[in-house]
């Protein structure tokens, strides 16, 4: 299979904390995984990229995503991609146009759905938005909330699938003494986050708990 990842979410080489987010994670990460794994010559692999601080970022998208849309459309022609997997619904706006021209050459799409990038409350945008989930062949929504939220707004289920995050371990050190943990029979874990309308905090109990 010949994929091709599409991300305008990726820092700057060597200044990570110049654009930080879940969004950005992701995308980096799986950048990273795709690009060992065609290192090992299991994938063949290709990524239009964005690395930008976030404080430019909203001014170099534009000409990102014109350039990105002619670079699909030419990859298309060439019969040189299968699939297109976009990072957001922001770089998934390119199937709209490309529509037509990626099925006739047999391309499938997908594109990764976080929660902010569908549920933004800005009614043009949400006017786009049913647009792109028609135009997709497959969405990719990181929680079971945002399936509902893409659901809300147009998307056909038999079109989605939820691929939750997952955790870099390798990210965290084990603890020097593994049996020094908070007391009682179990352990406890903690966290701080904003939490946009797709998360909000009823849900995050309830799938940390298993409690309402």
């Amino acid at each position: 299979m010949r994929l091709l990842f599409v991300s305008h979410s990726l820092p700057p080489e060597g200044r990570p904390l110049a654009n930080v987010g879940g969004m950005q994670r992701v995308a980096l990460k799986l950048h990273e995984t795709l690009e060992a794994r065609a290192d090992a010559n299991a994938l063949d692999y290709d990524a239009l990229l964005l690395r930008s601080a976030w404080r430019t970022v909203h001014l170099k998208t534009p000409l990102f995503l014109a350039r990105a849309g002619w670079q699909i459309a030419r990859a298309a022609r060439q019969n040189a991609v299968d699939v297109v997997l976009f990072s957001s619904m922001v770089t998934a706006s390119l199937a709209v146009p490309l529509q037509g021209l990626l099925r006739r050459h047999g391309v499938r799409t997908a594109a990764i759905v976080h929660g902010l990038d569908v549920t933004t409350p800005f009614p043009p945008y949400q006017w786009f938005v049913p647009k792109v989930f028609g135009a997709l062949d497959a969405v990719l929504p990181v929680s079971r909330a945002t399936r509902q939220a893409c659901l809300d707004r147009g998307a056909a289920p038999t079109r989605l699938r939820v691929v939750p995050n997952g955790i870099d371990t390798d990210r965290f050190e084990a603890p020097a003494d593994p049996g020094n943990g908070p007391p009682g029979p179990g352990r406890e874990c903690g966290g701080v986050a904003p939490l946009p309308p797709t998360q909000r905090a009823p849900a995050l109990q309830r799938g940390t708990t298993g409690r309402a």
